[in-house]
């Protein structure tokens, strides 16, 4: 196995391509990611593309999670593979390399090696990019098409919501993975998984692991958690929710509640839309709960559901969202009065929202394909991802590997039934276009600026020109 070393640390957030420069008035500032906001902490400064170092070794005979200064002196030397060895190219983000500082990296690193044990004359190599924005991967994929298209990857792990910037206008980028893999893996996929990552008729993408959106409450407080929006402001109590201009306000909070009542983020030429009713009445339901006192004014300061996390276990708010990263985390140690429950929704509608990466294959050529299909294989058997998912703290998206990571009867029924009715986040550039209109929207009614209805036709009227921009004949 090697890996191609970037240095430095660092995070950043950025939009998945410079196409989004079009719409930049439209967009959110960047924003530092946290956990599953990139499902990941993302390691690695913005590196410029030119200067990126070569591929360099990492194969120990069994990871070392301290190795000593002399080890990592001699994996700064570039490596050269044998003239007898054929190489299984990755591509991925910097966090979720098999390195032993990466979370589950020992564990991917484990059984990379087994692979390779397995299939002797081949080697796999992982090379780290940037998640996200200018010289990350969806904007090095791009480019690598377009002047040395035979140095694009065998397999490519990608924010699930960014298979769209990849697949416009019908352009084939991925080979279809439902044959290849076969009804064992692809039937046992969640339905979001499943829907995630197919594009027209095709499963182009294998999601890998996913962070899930509910509610968590303080038991001490209420006694039961709330269905509806009703059931909250008839408890007066406390619900801890990010309600400034952040992607995570929308994310974590309102677009579930939209997505639960129809709303959509795409008209039926696939252009970007949001109904103004539908927002208008979930901004009315902020806007009772803010007045009310509901809605503490700390959510102006949060960025998203894992900022609002440590304030949730350290206050008296009754409750708030929280994603299954970080619960995941604290389940055990620290969750004596916590309880969880589906997100309260306008209609009582049960719905989560998923986020996560994946796995596509890019490769043509019969051989490597070969190969990278007995990989992800390897790699998606409910053992491999379940031995993964708790050293990381994501979900598996395979049924049978979720019964393997969770040992807790009472939360894996709840996981379960949750996975039945979570839809995936939508995919970019739509979710962007969408996320900065809302944000603003949602902001001005906590604030008392703009009535939800006044608020509502300013975020309609945003994406509209958005659509304007776009013109008529692009699709998504």
């Amino acid at each position: 196995m090697t890996y191609e070393c970037k240095p430095g640390e660092g995070c950043s957030k950025l939009p998945g391509c410079l196409e989004f420069a079009r719409f930049g008035r439209l967009l959110l500032p960047a924003a530092c990611c946290r956990g599953p906001a990139s499902h990941g902490s993302v390691w690695g400064r913005a590196a410029n593309p030119a200067s990126e170092t070569p591929p360099i070794a990492a194969t120990p005979a069994t990871p070392q999670a301290n190795p000593a200064p002399e080890t990592k002196a001699s994996l700064a030397a570039p490596v050269t593979p044998a003239s007898n060895v054929s190489i299984l190219t990755i591509w991925g983000p910097d966090f979720m390399a098999p390195l032993d500082d990466a979370p589950g990296g020992a564990v991917l690193a484990g059984q990379i090696q087994a692979f390779e044990r397995a299939h002797p004359g081949w080697q796999v190599r992982y090379v780290r990019k940037k998640p996200y924005g200018q010289g990350g991967l969806v904007h090095f994929l791009r480019a690598t098409r377009a002047a040395a298209p035979e140095l694009l990857p065998d397999l490519v792990l990608l924010d699930m919501s960014e298979i769209s910037l990849l697949t416009q206008n019908q352009d084939s980028w991925f080979q279809p993975l439902g044959p290849l893999l076969g009804e064992e893996i692809t039937s046992d996929l969640v339905p979001f998984a499943q829907e995630a990552g197919r594009v027209g008729d095709e499963l182009v993408a294998i999601q890998y692991e996913a962070d899930l959106r509910f509610l968590a409450y303080n038991s001490a407080i209420i006694d039961e958690p709330p269905n509806t929006w009703a059931d909250i402001l008839a408890s007066q109590a406390t619900y801890l929710l990010p309600i400034g201009a952040t992607e995570g306000a929308v994310r974590d909070g309102f677009l579930p509640q939209y997505l639960a009542v129809g709303g959509k983020l795409v008209d039926r030429d696939g252009l970007p839309y949001l109904d103004r009713a539908l927002v208008a009445a979930i901004l009315e339901v902020y806007q009772s709960a803010e007045q009310a006192g509901l809605l503490p004014a700390a959510g102006f300061d949060l960025e998203d559901a894992s900022d609002c996390w440590p304030v949730y276990l350290t206050s008296r708010a009754a409750m708030t969202n929280v994603n299954s990263w970080d619960y995941g985390r604290e389940r055990v140690s620290r969750l004596a009065a916590t309880r969880v429950g589906p997100l309260p929704t306008l209609s009582g509608t049960l719905i989560s929202l998923s986020s996560g990466w994946g796995w596509a294959l890019l490769s043509r050529k019969a051989s490597q394909q070969a190969v990278a299909v007995e990989f992800l294989r390897s790699v998606l058997r409910p053992e491999a991802m379940a031995a993964w998912s708790r050293q990381t703290y994501h979900l598996p998206t395979r049924k049978s590997a979720l019964a393997l990571t969770v040992n807790d009867p009472e939360y894996l029924e709840f996981l379960q039934k949750l996975m039945e009715v979570a839809v995936p986040q939508p995919r970019e550039p739509v979710y962007s276009l969408a996320t900065a209109a809302l944000s603003d929207a949602i902001e001005s009614v906590a604030r008392g600026r703009l009535s939800p209805q006044a608020a509502a036709a300013e975020a309609t009227e945003k994406v509209r020109a958005a659509r304007e921009e776009l013109g008529t004949g692009s699709q998504y």
